[in-house]
């Protein structure tokens, strides 16, 4: 992480007490964790970002998905990464589709998690 990526993390509460998993990041500059939910992080923090790597692994209903990822892909950049855990629990179809008009493509897929990429700047 000292290309000057920034990492941002956000947990639901039923996490808060455990971010252990976690502390072997806590050493790079470029890594935060916000103790709060995504709905509270995107309220409060409308303009951060650029990001470059978002892993989602939340909410498991496709409109709260589809309302993150286009949260964030708003706010990507070229080579952006975005990591859905669970997918086929929602409508990945349908998310895939509008995370095209950002420019994302699938790039890699597993039994429990796809991953796209911004392919365009």
């Amino acid at each position: 992480m000292s290309n000057g990526l920034q990492l941002t993390l956000t947990f639901k509460k039923s996490m808060w007490n455990t971010p252990n998993e976690y502390k072997d990041l806590s050493g790079y500059k470029e890594f935060k964790l916000f103790h709060m939910t995504d709905k509270e992080f995107m309220r409060r923090y409308p303009e951060y970002g650029p990001f470059h790597l978002v892993h989602f692994d939340g909410p498991h209903m496709t409109r709260h998905v589809l309302n993150e990822a286009l949260f964030f892909a708003e706010r990507s950049e070229q080579y952006t990464r975005f990591i859905f855990d669970d997918f086929k629990g929602y409508n990945m179809t349908l998310i895939a589709d509008a995370l095209g008009y950002y420019g994302f493509k699938e790039i890699d897929k597993g039994d429990n998690k796809i991953c796209l990429e911004k392919k365009t700047a």
